[in-house]
């Protein structure tokens, strides 16, 4: 409670006396009713110990610290599909809550393929925070094509990834080797300790960066190499995607990675999946709210940096998603056009 001290050397009347105790006593009694005013925003994120639940903890906690309006809340899910499951089963959930989204999941909630049954058009970016570039990793220095994985093991992101579900589409349609490898699922830490402990042939791996920036590996590939050092790396061809794209309904992205990215045995480029990470809301929700979250992201990225350094945001590629302006939500694409920042980079 603020302690008020009034000294006066006139002596003041009673009734005034009074009347100011009521003004000052409605006066600190208004401070709860406006920090009750906040609106009070959900966060759909990964489960703990993923790069998409530690960004949007930071960010929830950089909203939480610096906004007058707007309160934050963590709701963890299993990922990038649920998220928009949601978004399409239950409409009441769209105007209160924000969600980590996929680039290639979003199309295909758009379409209503793949995990969709129903096309759902309302998602709006607010910010791009992580882009991967996913390749194949191994210890076998002779694995460099389509080939040379048949009789291999292969471990893949889950297929509620969207990079999960190409790598299965190129072993059993576009390669058509599905029937002479062995495909296994498992999240990013599980496919890296399968790779150390030599149990898997070969497993998808990523490095992370912004698009037009420096690649640098992930924390689990990182961690690896120190502990386990001499992997080599297969990318794919252009061919891969254009056929890939055919089977899964919507143009799947790629993108070259420089030599090194991956690491030392990286000596040429590699063509990898792209794995574009961004916050997004529904376009119904208001874009007062989107726009302070905007705001203070931008303001605060190097506060987020710090606090998350693991990938990092960089203020003139915040909004590099190689999609069209209309795709941000009018909040985000408010501030960033207020503050000079490149939307979209179609």
């Amino acid at each position: 409670m603020t302690r008020l001290r009034v000294d006066s050397m006139i002596p003041l009347p009673a009734a005034l006396v009074g009347g100011v105790m009521v003004v000052l006593l409605v006066a600190a009694s208004g401070e709860p009713a406006q920090a009750q005013e906040r609106r009070q925003i959900g966060v759909f994120a990964l489960r703990p110990g993923t790069g998409s639940y530690g960004f949007s903890q930071v960010l929830a906690d950089l909203v939480n610290k610096y906004s007058k309006s707007v309160t934050l809340h963590l709701r963890t899910t299993s990922g990038a599909a649920e998220h928009l499951r949601i978004m399409t089963t239950k409409p009441q959930e769209r105007t209160s809550n924000i969600f980590t989204a996929e680039l290639v999941t979003v199309l295909w909630a758009q379409k209503g393929v793949e995990f969709y049954k129903e096309p759902y058009a309302g998602t709006r970016a607010i910010s791009l925070f992580s882009n991967a570039t996913l390749a194949l990793a191994s210890y076998d220095r002779n694995i460099r094509t389509k080939d040379d994985l048949i009789g291999k093991r292969i471990m893949a992101y889950p297929r509620f990834f969207s990079a999960g579900r190409i790598v299965e589409a190129l072993v059993k349609d576009v390669w058509k080797i599905g029937d002479r490898v062995t495909l296994s699922h498992g999240l990013p830490t599980v496919v890296v300790r399968a790779l150390g402990d030599r149990t898997v042939d070969v497993g998808q791996v990523d490095v992370e960066g912004m698009p037009g920036g420096p690649w640098h590996v992930g924390e689990e590939l990182n961690q690896l190499q120190i502990l386990k050092p001499g992997i080599y790396f297969m990318g794919f061809t252009p061919e891969d995607f254009k056929v890939a794209s055919k089977v899964l309904g919507v143009d799947v992205p790629s993108d070259v990675v420089s030599p090194g990215s991956y690491g030392p045995n990286q000596k040429e480029p590699i063509r990898g999946i792209v794995s574009a990470l961004f916050w997004a809301a529904d376009a119904s929700m208001d874009p007062g709210i989107v726009y302070e979250i905007t705001r203070i992201l931008y303001e605060r990225v190097q506060e987020l940096n710090q606090a998350y350094p693991s990938s990092v945001l960089i203020r003139d590629k915040m909004a590099a998603l190689n999609m069209t302006a209309d795709f941000f939500h009018p909040g985000a694409a408010t501030f960033f056009k207020k503050v000079g920042v490149p939307i979209g980079l179609k």
